[in-house]
């Protein structure tokens, strides 16, 4: 649907890209309020030698992911660059597939495989490149459309709904690698903003997403002693309360909000009477557990042929796969 007026000079804050740097083992990824992010400087080159093996089209496979198979997600990214050296090919098509989603699923398979991608011994910094630009400008298209929240599309409301659980993704998986350097808050203002503009959206679909980043993000983000984090979570907050008591607020809605109000009270650890009351009243997507990995498991055939395209051996990588306590920053 055209719109007018659309263009990224009108109005409302834009984040600014800076430089991709690597220094001290450090890319800045992105700009604005602290967001950046890690790149991993702790390269260890393997011997194995790549076998080569013919590829089916990337967004064939794209297409047809099926939640039924582990690792689904990396394996098609390993079959791609076994035969495939374009990445800004496979930037666009993930990315692409991702936004035209109409469920969280491939959200949740690129944000858990996205930190296992980027190790990728010959391709992986400039797909992180690359991927964080093309969510960069995302994300300023998101906040162009949000202008006008009231007349997107259903095109547009999967956008918008995509890029945000992909933010709160991304912030919850990289925050607890990256919380013990406070310099290094990952997606901190953006993470905020998207559960804002799901609220608005106030969809069905939107907060049930909301009550997942709410679940997974709301209680570190209020741990943040920047003044303006803290600011925008009691903002949040209120917004919710505000919601519940307008008068053209659903039933199931009100409900909804009900949920993440609770959510955030309890900090994303329901009671066992409200976990039976909403989902009697919601269905089981009301009810969200922080996963107890947050990165995506190497599925043993392709630890064992695969291990080669890897800049680091994969018993590294598991390491850093259970979810642990959240760290304090120093």
């Amino acid at each position: 649907m055209d719109r007018v007026g659309r263009g990224r000079s009108r109005g409302g804050r834009v984040l600014q890209v800076s430089e991709l740097g690597r220094g001290m083992g450090h890319g800045k990824i992105m700009a604005g309020r602290g967001i950046y992010v890690v790149t991993d400087n702790d390269h260890i080159k393997s011997n194995i030698i790549s076998n080569k093996t013919e590829s089916e089209p990337l967004e064939e496979q794209l297409s047809q992911l099926v939640k039924t198979e582990t690792g689904c997600f990396i394996r098609i990214t390993l079959d791609y660059f076994t035969s495939n050296s374009d990445i800004q090919y496979y930037t666009d098509k993930v990315m692409d597939k991702i936004l035209k989603s109409s469920s969280s699923f491939m959200v949740e398979q690129f944000s858990m495989c996205f930190k296992l991608v980027t190790l990728l011994e010959t391709y992986g910094e400039d797909i992180k490149k690359n991927m964080f630009f093309r969510l960069q400008n995302t994300f300023q298209d998101v906040q162009i459309l949000m202008q006008d929240h009231d007349c997107l599309s259903e095109e547009e409301r999967d956008k918008v709904r995509n890029v945000c659980e992909l933010l709160g993704q991304l912030y919850f998986r990289f925050r607890i690698q990256l919380g013990f350097f406070k310099r290094y808050t990952v997606f901190v203002t953006p993470a905020i903003e998207c559960m804002r503009f799901l609220l608005r959206l106030k969809g069905e679909k939107e907060l049930a997403v909301l009550v997942k980043l709410v679940v997974l993000n709301y209680a570190s983000l209020c741990e943040v002693s920047e003044k303006q984090v803290q600011e925008s979570c009691s903002e949040l907050n209120v917004e919710v309360r505000k919601a519940i008591l307008q008068p053209d607020t659903t039933e199931t809605v009100r409900t909804w909000l009900l949920c993440i109000t609770d959510c955030i009270a309890y900090k994303g650890e329901l009671p066992p009477e409200l976990v039976k009351l909403y989902t009697e009243l919601l269905g089981s997507s009301a009810i969200h557990t922080p996963p107890t990995h947050m990165l995506a498991e190497v599925p043993a055939d392709l630890a064992l042929s695969q291990a080669h395209m890897f800049s680091v051996p994969l018993d590294e990588y598991n390491k850093l796969r259970i979810t642990p306590c959240r760290p304090q920053d120093e």
